[in-house]
């Protein structure tokens, strides 16, 4: 059976990677999963047994150099004969300087904007600052739970990359690139498990998305560092759609968009307002 293309998960911060990626986590068959967050480079030194980071977690119980992660048992299989499936928003830089070269499928999460400028990261409230995640120009970024500085890039670099990938790809009529919208995702999670099927992904036998959940409580995957950008543990619901909305935050978005009027010109290109 010929080897499924790797796959990376990339886009915007806070526009549902981390549900996404837990989502496949429970009910795909074909790609390996590590436990825990690592880009494609660290991925791919992975696969071709060269060390990457010097110590990851697999699980509860094992620790293992990270070049060996392809060496483990999964689904049966030896991970080294797995394709491997990849979620870290910032890939898409990678993806938009060729780092991640074209041939790698990728699925870009995209949000409604206005949404992601009102989202808040645990880790950053955990460290004791009560602030959004990120602005139109910058985000916070940490290493190792300390160093919090906001000096990431904004949402309008993340727009660029998003519009240069996709328009790369799209002019040489490659068909490996999925748009996996926010708002979707949490309305219509199990057609869009189906359709991600057009890139080489195959799921467990009677395993969907809406199922997710249960099978994750099922592992104790609470436990998982990785998860806590979800809060917790739940169903899919749709109490985070269209919070911009709300009176009490229109201060914020509109302290944004006066700041950064392009703002307005990527809601329009990713279909939120009409142009």
């Amino acid at each position: 059976m010929k080897k499924s293309s790797n796959i990376v998960i990339c886009g915007f911060p806070r526009s549902g990677s981390t549900l996404l990626y837990s989502l496949l986590m429970q009910t795909v068959s074909s790609h390996w999963f590590p436990e825990g967050e690592y880009g494609y480079p660290a991925m791919l030194a992975a696969s071709k047994g060269r060390n990457f980071d010097p110590e990851v977690k697999l699980n509860r119980d094992f620790h293992s150099p990270f070049s060996d992660i392809f060496n483990q048992p999964y689904l049966g299989k030896n991970v080294s004969d797995c394709a491997f499936i990849s979620k870290q928003p910032y890939d898409i830089f990678r993806a938009r300087d060729e780092i991640i070269p074209d041939e790698v499928s990728l699925i870009v999460t995209i949000r409604d904007l206005r949404d992601i400028l009102l989202s808040k990261h645990s880790t950053v409230t955990d460290m004791g600052v009560d602030d959004y995640f990120i602005d139109a120009d910058c985000k916070y970024i940490w290493r190792n739970h300390e160093d919090l500085r906001k000096k990431g890039p904004g949402l309008l670099a993340y727009a660029d990359a998003i519009n240069a990938v996709s328009r790369r790809r799209r002019q040489k009529d490659m068909k490996n690139i999925f748009i996996c919208r926010y708002e979707r995702l949490v309305t219509e999670p199990n057609n869009v498990q189906s359709e991600l099927s057009t890139l080489g992904i195959s799921y467990q036998e009677n395993r969907r998305f809406t199922d997710w959940d249960t099978l994750a409580k099922s592992h104790q995957l609470e436990k998982y560092h990785r998860f806590r950008a979800l809060g917790e543990v739940r169903s899919i619901d749709k109490q985070s759609m269209y919070r911009w909305r709300r009176p009490e935050n229109s201060e914020r978005i509109n302290d944004q968009l006066s700041k950064h009027p392009e703002l307005k010109r990527h809601l329009e290109n990713f279909g939120y307002i009409d142009k």
